[in-house]
């Protein structure tokens, strides 16, 4: 209960997070619900989640990661690191295995003979749609940064960033809603394995 009450307002957020798209996915298909976030397209939010989505990047993280390892803060280094490559060799397992011919949005709606609005200059993908890396390397990010970042600031501010991080994959019409919500699921649950692995098996000296 002490964890729980000290993460509460990350949980509280990602709750909401996951009701919404649960919500959503039982009253509309997920054909009904890309539509309609694809009607709200402007040119100032092309722009915001154009960029804003990188911070879902594999090289983002990597980057943090040398960056608290030259900050001589290897815990959360080597907790960011692991998280990522347990949570990449997952997502790439489905992704390639089960998921493979998984049409993305754009492709989804080819098929349909429909055509979505999308945005300038980011190339859109076709198949591979579940689930979303990006979803998860930014979920695994911030679950793994909230476990050493205990105030409610930092809580709320990467909670809202991982949310937005993943929302640009749909406004992109680079994944559909359940395609985010997975990738998350995963990305969570990584960093908290990771976190376990590394308090139960790494040597503390290294740390």
């Amino acid at each position: 209960m002490s964890f729980i009450r000290k993460k509460l307002i990350f949980l509280i957020l990602y709750g909401i997070f996951i009701l919404n798209i649960l919500v959503q996915r039982i009253f509309h298909t997920k054909t009904e619900i890309h539509k309609a976030i694809n009607q709200f397209h402007n040119s100032f939010f092309d722009i915001f989640f154009r960029f804003i989505t990188h911070l879902g990047d594999g090289i983002f993280l990597i980057f943090l990661t040398l960056t608290f390892f030259l900050l001589k803060k290897r815990k959360i280094a080597i907790n960011l690191l692991l998280s990522y490559l347990l949570t990449g060799i997952i997502v790439q397992i489905l992704k390639k295995t089960f998921f493979h011919d998984s049409p993305r949005p754009k492709k989804y709606f080819e098929i349909l003979g429909e055509t979505l609005r999308v945005v300038e200059n980011v190339e859109i993908h076709s198949f591979q749609s579940f689930p979303s890396g990006h979803s998860t390397t930014v979920f695994a990010l911030a679950t793994v940064l909230i476990l050493f970042f205990e105030n409610k600031i930092s809580q709320f501010i990467l909670g809202i960033l991982a949310v937005t991080v993943a929302f640009s994959r749909v406004y992109l019409s680079q994944h559909f809603i359940e395609d985010i919500a997975a990738g998350s699921i995963i990305g969570i649950s990584g960093a908290f394995l990771s976190y376990f692995l590394i308090e139960k098996f790494f040597p503390k000296k290294y740390l």
